[in-house]
């Protein structure tokens, strides 16, 4: 492509978000006029002399209120018509510069000299082309600030117009009307006194009580579900939002800081779309207060996102890039003020969504504009201290979290988060990740979020760029801790087999089965092998998960049901995982040069060592430690762990016998009178005690009585043990030391 082929496919994109036609003005939306004719209306039947009295009195303020709605629509309608013809102007004046751009390019490309080479026109071209394409995307960035603003007025007017529809009173006052004036009133004045210092603990007390939720309220707020409180108390919160200014906020925390949990709740209640009434008021962003709104709904940045990327890479020694953010302070003490929340009320709080999503979106401008200069980049660990601040409030609220991760650009959110060099180690991002204890649909899913990120760029994980290849569980260890305590209850998801409760991880994490080597499950294990910490955390509820699969396979047998190889066949594939990813992680390692620190291989029989304290309170588990017990001369370590030689180079792992596991099942089935023990009689491989003997140098025979001994329970436990060797084998790398599908 040319030059000026570059210029004219920019500019026939630009022309066509500016659409065709006519752009149609804002007359047709003004009903301005019908309604002052309305207001003129109400007003001749105003209360004439010859009635007087309360009732009179009382009509004709209604009267004037009535009138006063109307005229407030005909002010409204006016505004809404102006923003319409604001709009159509701008589409209209930008497909005018957008002519005028492509005139002159055409002028000046027909000014050229005819004599001119191929190669000598085409350089010539270069520069009116850019110029052209710079002046077209002027044209567009203008029009879409511009359009930007007219929806940020828009809004106002809608705002305005919701505000008149809960207001307008058509009759006399009422006792009901009266009580939600004064409720407004009374939040109004309170806040005020404290603004001012002069509080009573009545006031303070009322402030407290109305920003407070009964325990069966939190308890469905919890749970994601509606939940209603009192008219009263949203009037009396409505209205303390109203009165809420960021200065206003300071200047009463100054005067009563303990003021600050009062608020704190106010708006963890007041920011939440489940908070509703009987008649049908809500929470959500539209009822916090107005500061609120603006610094959310703002733009990012108060200059283009050009204008900032050549500001941050060329800034002086006076230069703070935050001074660029719309509202960079205000994010920071609105943030403050919500983590002085009570945790219990912050459950999709749409203030900490769009907190989330700022502080996402930064995090995104300072890894997208770089290289910084030594200036800006002074300043970036105090922006990203200020960002983790953030996240520590955020991570109150997981529902606000999983909107964020599973969103549109959740994946985009979770590689800027993960790949950030977090002064604080990764803990405020850990923090994001649920509870392990959260079996919920919410929790599920927002992990499948972050593992299918992890798990599908294993590789870069394990050698970021830009950070002389450090992995993930060097740059961000806590991060990783918190990754590995998270996925504990998810192993099993991982494998398409789940044993427990957990609800949303959406199936194996590969999408299917089809993969027998699990390349993404592999990739996420090793990443959280790069910490010595996290590998520990992980691989020993890994090992505990297998445990579980096998006391799954061993109890089909004794009940009497068909073996349960699909359990055993798991536990194969999980074994081999472990193996891999461990193997993975030393080699990257190998190449770092920080063996020392990882070494997780070699640190397997501690892992299984952690796992058997797991399995202990997991009855099926602890039925195969103690059967596997009862062996003597050989560790539970040696039966489900093997050797593990320390790597000294990347090396290829080979996949091992199963004889060690078929000898523990094989106990564990003697021990409930399953099966003929005159296999192992004949060979000599009981002891005295009923128990068999060692493994090791029995190996032979064991291999003979074993077969012997599994066929004739059912030749479909010989079977499954077959897939259990084949699903170890098959999870296993087919070349040296790699990562990666």
């Amino acid at each position: 492509m040319g030059a000026l082929d570059g210029f004219y496919s920019t500019w026939n994109k630009a022309r066509e978000t500016f659409g065709v036609g006519t752009p149609t003005d804002g007359s047709q939306h003004d009903g301005s006029s019908q309604l002052l004719k309305m207001k003129g209306m109400v007003e001749s039947a105003a209360k004439h002399d010859g009635w007087q009295g309360a009732g009179a009195d009382a009509y004709a303020a209604a009267n004037k209120n009535h009138a006063d709605v109307y005229g407030k629509l005909a002010e409204l309608d006016k505004r809404m018509s102006a923003e319409v013809t604001n709009a159509a102007n701008i589409v209209t004046t930008g497909r005018a510069q957008l002519d005028a751009t492509k005139s002159w390019v055409d002028s000046m490309v027909q000014s050229l000299p005819s004599s001119l080479s191929s190669q000598a026109r085409e350089n010539s071209l270069i520069p009116i082309a850019n110029q052209g394409i710079t002046q077209v995307n002027n044209t567009v960035s203008t029009a879409n600030g511009d359009m930007l603003k007219i929806g940020f007025r828009v809004t106002d007017i809608k705002n305005e117009y919701d505000d008149l529809s809960t207001n307008q009173q058509f009759g006399p006052g009422s006792e009901k009307k009266g009580e939600k004036e004064d409720k407004a009133k009374q939040a109004a004045d309170d806040f005020a006194a404290a603004k001012d210092g002069t509080a009573t603990p009545e006031q303070l007390t009322r402030l407290k009580d109305a920003a407070n939720l009964t325990p069966e309220q939190k308890a469905a707020l919890s749970q994601g579900n509606p939940t209603t409180i009192s008219q009263d108390q949203y009037d009396y919160l409505k209205s303390l939002m109203k009165e809420m200014g960021s200065n206003d906020v300071k200047e009463a925390l100054d005067h009563y800081s303990g003021l600050k949990y009062t608020l704190g709740n106010a708006m963890g209640i007041m920011g939440n779309p489940d908070i509703q009434t009987a008649n049908g008021d809500h929470g959500g962003m539209a009822a916090m207060p107005p500061d609120v709104q603006k610094t959310f709904n703002d733009p990012l940045l108060r200059v283009e996102s050009e204008t900032f990327q050549q500001l941050a890479q060329s800034g002086n020694r006076e230069f703070d890039p935050r001074v660029l953010f719309s509202h960079w302070d205000e994010y920071q003490e609105w943030s403050n003020l919500m983590s002085n929340a009570d945790p219990s009320l912050m459950h999709g709080n749409e203030v900490n969504t769009a907190l989330m999503t700022k502080m996402g979106e930064t995090v995104d401008l300072m890894h997208s504009t770089g290289p910084w200069s030594a200036e800006a980049t002074a300043m970036s660990e105090g922006m990203t201290d200020q960002i983790q601040n953030a996240l520590n409030t955020v991570g109150h609220d997981q529902a606000a979290v999983h909107e964020v991760v599973t969103g549109d650009r959740g994946e985009k959110f979770i590689e800027n988060f993960v790949t950030h060099p977090w002064t604080d180690d990764g803990s405020a991002l850990g923090g994001l990740l649920p509870e392990p204890a959260d079996h919920s649909q919410l929790a599920g899913e927002t992990m499948r979020a972050f593992d299918n990120y992890v798990g599908g760029h294993g590789p870069q994980l394990l050698d970021i760029p830009g950070t002389d290849k450090q992995s993930l569980g060097q740059m961000n260890p806590e991060f990783v801790k918190a990754l590995a305590h998270a996925n504990s209850p998810y192993i099993d998801d991982m494998l398409g087999n789940p044993l427990d409760d957990t609800k949303g991880f959406g199936g194996p994490l590969e999408g299917d089965l089809s993969n027998k080597q699990m390349p993404h499950m592999r990739d996420l294990f090793a990443v959280i092998d790069s910490n010595k910490e996290a590998a520990e955390i992980l691989n020993s509820h890994a090992y505990a998960t297998g445990l579980q699969y096998q006391g799954n396979f061993e109890q089909s047998i004794i009940s009497g049901e068909m073996p349960n190889s699909g359990d055993l066949s798991s536990a194969g594939t999980l074994r081999g995982v472990i193996d891999s990813a461990a193997n993975a992680a030393d080699n990257d390692a190998i190449k770092y040069g920080n063996l020392e620190d990882v070494k997780a291989y070699e640190s397997r029989g501690r892992w299984f060592e952690a796992a058997t304290t797991i399995g202990a309170e997991i009855p099926v588990v602890k039925s195969v430690l103690d059967g596997a017990g009862k062996i003597p001369g050989l560790s539970l370590q040696d039966i489900f762990v093997g050797e593990a030689p320390t790597p000294q180079e990347p090396v290829h792992i080979a996949s091992g016998s199963s004889a060690a596991m078929q000898h523990s099942i094989a106990q564990q089935l003697l021990s409930h009178n399953m099966g003929d023990s005159n296999y192992f009689r004949q060979l000599d491989l009981l002891d005295d005690s009923g128990h068999l003997r060692p493994l090791k140098g029995n190996e032979a025979n064991f291999e003979t009585a074993l077969n012997s001994y599994f066929n004739g329970i059912n030749p479909a436990v010989k079977s499954a043990i077959e897939d259990y060797e084949d699903s170890v084998r098959d999870a296993l790398p087919i070349a040296e030391g790699h990562t990666g599908p």
